[in-house]
Parts: C-alpha cells; sequence; structure tokens
C-alpha cells in the first residue's frame, strides 16, 4: 500500500495528491462495508456428503450382514421408552414395561405425546383433544364446527402448543383439505385461527419454530410462527400421480432456518425433477440438482435426508428399480437394484445416514446402510409401517402385536390386539 502511495506522490502537485488521497480512502472505506456484509458463511448451505460406496449393490450380490445374528433386545434402553398406542378405537399407554388404558370413547385416533411426556394429543371424532399422562383432565382443544374436522397436527417443540389445518368430511371418498392453519395450546384452549382457507397447506416446522412451511398442490407458502408475514416462495405446476391424491412437495429445512430445500418433478409425473434451495424470506430459489427419477405416485416418491443436503429416490432402469442417492453437489449413486414390484423406498432412517426400504415383499424391512449392507430391521418381519422413536428405537405392528424394536435386536411385545396407530418419545 505504502509503495502504492509513493508512485502517486512522484510528478504530481500536493493539491491533487490530497484529492487522489481523498479517493482512494473513500473507495477503501467501501470496500470494506461491502465485505463485512457478505453472508454468513452457511448459505448457500455446505454439503456433507456421507460416504456411500460407488459400487451398486443387487439383489444377486447382498452383502453378509443382511443375515446379521440378532443379539436381545436391551431392556434398560427400552424401559425409558413412552410408547402411546390405539386399541379398540381407545388411548393406551405403555411406559416402564406396564401398559394402560386411559379412554374408553372406542373413536380415539392419531396419539402424540408432548416432548417432555406429559401430556398426549389425540384426535377423537374429528376434534383435537389432549390428556395427562395419568389419564386424568381430557379435554378438547378446538371448537370445529361440522363438516370441518382436524386434517394435520404439529408439536411446537419444547411447548404444550401445536398447529393443526383442517379438512371437510366428506359422506363417501377422502375429505376435502382446506389448507388453513389453526393455533392450539392445552393450556388456554380453545384453539385460535392463524390463517383463513387456501393459505396454509401441509405444514412443517423450521427447526428454531420460528417459520411455517405450508405445502399445497401448486405452491409452497411460508409465515411466522405468530400467523405473520404471510408469503408464497415457490409456485409450480400440479403434479401429475395417476390418482386422486395430489403431490405435495417435501421440505426439509435447513439448521439455521435460513431456508428449506425441496424437490419439484415435471408435471407429467415422470421426467426430469428439480432439487432446489428456498430462502425463507422469498426470493428466486436456487437449483441443486436435476433428478431423473421413476414416476411419482402416491407409494413412492422423493425423501431428503434429515440435514435436507441429500435426496433418495427409486429410478427405472432396464426393466428394474434402483435406488439412488443424489446431493446438492449433483453426485448421484445408485446403492441397491432390484425387480418392479419387489423394492420400495421408505425413507430415512433418523441417523441420517442408512435407509430404509422393502425387498422382496412390503413386510421384509431392511436397513441400506452407508456402508453398503444390507440388514433386516429384526427377525419379526414388522411389515410395511414403521414409526421411529429415536435412532435406536422403532415400533411397529407384527400379526396383532405392537412390539418395541432397537435394529440388529429381537424385539420386545408391547400389546397384542386390534391396534391401528402408535407413536412414541425415545430415551430422553
Amino acid at each position: 500500500m505504502l509503495h502504492f502511495i509513493s508512485i502517486l506522490m512522484s510528478g504530481i502537485s500536493s493539491a491533487v495528491l490530497m484529492k487522489k488521497l481523498i479517493w482512494i480512502v473513500f473507495a477503501l472505506g467501501l470496500f470494506s462495508c461491502q465485505a463485512a456484509s457478505v453472508p454468513p458463511a452457511d448459505f448457500p448451505p455446505t454439503v456433507a456428503v456421507t460416504g456411500f460406496p460407488i459400487a451398486p449393490v443387487t439383489a444377486t450380490n447382498v452383502p453378509t450382514a443382511a443375515t446379521l445374528a440378532l443379539s436381545p433386545a436391551s431392556a434398560p434402553a427400552s424401559m425409558a421408552v413412552q410408547v402411546v398406542y390405539i386399541k379398540d378405537g381407545n388411548l393406551w399407554l405403555w411406559e416402564s414395561g406396564s401398559t394402560k388404558a386411559l379412554t374408553s370413547s372406542s373413536v380415539d385416533s392419531a396419539p402424540l405425546l408432548s416432548g417432555d411426556g406429559s401430556l398426549i394429543f389425540f384426535l377423537r371424532q374429528g376434534h383435537l383433544w389432549v390428556i395427562d399422562v395419568l389419564g386424568t383432565n381430557p379435554r378438547q382443544l378446538d371448537e370445529l364446527a361440522a363438516p370441518l374436522e382436524v386434517s394435520q397436527y404439529v408439536l411446537l417443540p419444547g411447548t404444550h402448543r401445536l398447529f393443526f389445518n383442517t379438512q371437510i368430511r366428506a359422506e363417501s371418498g377422502q375429505p376435502a383439505p382446506t389448507n388453513d392453519l389453526f393455533l392450539a395450546d392445552s393450556d388456554s384452549p380453545p384453539a385460535r385461527r392463524l390463517l383463513q382457507e387456501g393459505e396454509g397447506g401441509l405444514v412443517t416446522l423450521s427447526p428454531d419454530g420460528q417459520w411455517l412451511a405450508l405445502a399445497q398442490p401448486e405452491k409452497i407458502n411460508v409465515v411466522h410462527s405468530d400467523g405473520s408475514g404471510l408469503a408464497t416462495v415457490l409456485t409450480f405446476p400440479r403434479v401429475a400421480t395417476g390418482s386422486s391424491s395430489p403431490f405435495l412437495p417435501p421440505v426439509a429445512w435447513l439448521s439455521n432456518s435460513y431456508g428449506f430445500k425441496t424437490i419439484i418433478p415435471a408435471a407429467e409425473g415422470r421426467g426430469v425433477a428439480r432439487f432446489l434451495f428456498v430462502a425463507a424470506q422469498g426470493g428466486d430459489p436456487a437449483q441443486l440438482a436435476l433428478i431423473n427419477a421413476a414416476p411419482v405416485s402416491t407409494e413412492q416418491g422423493f425423501f431428503l435426508s434429515p440435514d435436507s443436503d441429500r435426496v433418495a429416490y427409486l429410478r427405472e432402469a432396464a426393466g428394474n428399480l434402483e435406488v439412488h442417492v443424489i446431493d446438492a453437489a449433483t453426485a448421484d449413486q445408485t446403492f441397491f437394484t432390484g425387480n418392479i414390484g419387489q423394492l420400495g423406498l421408505i425413507g430415512w432412517a433418523p441417523d441420517g445416514s442408512s435407509l430404509v426400504c422393502w425387498v422382496g415383499n412390503r413386510s421384509n424391512l431392511t436397513l441400506l446402510r452407508a456402508d453398503g449392507s444390507l440388514q433386516p430391521l429384526n427377525g419379526d418381519f414388522p411389515g410395511a409401517q414403521v414409526v421411529w422413536l429415536d435412532a435406536g428405537h422403532f415400533l411397529f405392528v407384527s400379526g396383532n402385536e405392537l412390539r418395541l424394536g432397537e435394529p440388529g435386536k429381537n424385539s420386545l411385545a408391547i400389546d397384542s390386539g386390534k391396534i391401528t396407530e402408535f407413536s412414541g418419545l425415545g430415551v430422553r
């Protein structure tokens, strides 16, 4: 810098020099201000790619881990789990190895524990209810009038408050979503409306709880958790699925809640889909990758990893189906190949490094691990419905039994009977 100024001093008057120095100082100050306004290092988000193997695994070279011996369930870990479930239309609780009936209405559904394990939320004939885990103080949280009923509800972490949307009950066929938004507080009912019909959608909460992404068949809205600042941040053509159920794009928020990633297929339901980043405050979306996937259906779709950096999907190739994972750096790898009708993708395991799929039939659920090995979830043929409590525990129904499983270990029977829905909390 001093050398640069000394060159300027040679052959010019002091007045001219003073003017030039003023402009130099101004320019350097402007540059430093611009440098200070550079976005944080995590935007655009960095890509952390898990080391999946390059060589694909096929149905004819399944690794030996597929026959892994099963060890007994871990009793101490199992005892720290709380499970809520619906049996014969009534709400039940399993904890510390014992079961307890909490309701007797015969019309209850959709149970969900609060994060602190003290309350259980559930639906009763289209209304949102809550009850203490001791089975006391049951109360209704909404005042919806028929034909409206609660559709989806999502718990705000660390609180006893929930967001929910509604649908119009149909005498026959599927209910019609109203795409609205309500906020319910178990400590001060009734629920209050945040958004009107058509403004809401399928809810995905940001990690900090400050934003809600609301997915509809042709757009994604974003709103603050208090219902303010509603904005449409992405629009797209409706996607053909081959059924009456519309395609709703998956949403995975960045850990800093700056925005989210999503997948938008071609309108025809097959061909190239777009892997996008969308800022919470709007603006043009950033295209991260293009995905050539199997036709979109209500059973098969796109699965964003918990860290939002990777997408698992199925692709048709030479009459077979392939399990693929693509990341935001467009690295696309194949990990398993099977016959059409003999392979399905369920989604990511909570650890974010394994995939859950079924091979051969829908009851044969298997973990596809990061090292390329296949491992059955357990030896009890859990069936297609699996609910993860944490990275080490999951629930499933085998026959008429509700069971608690741990990957690679024998499962523990919780209860038996006509069990239809279940959820819970893992070790805390």
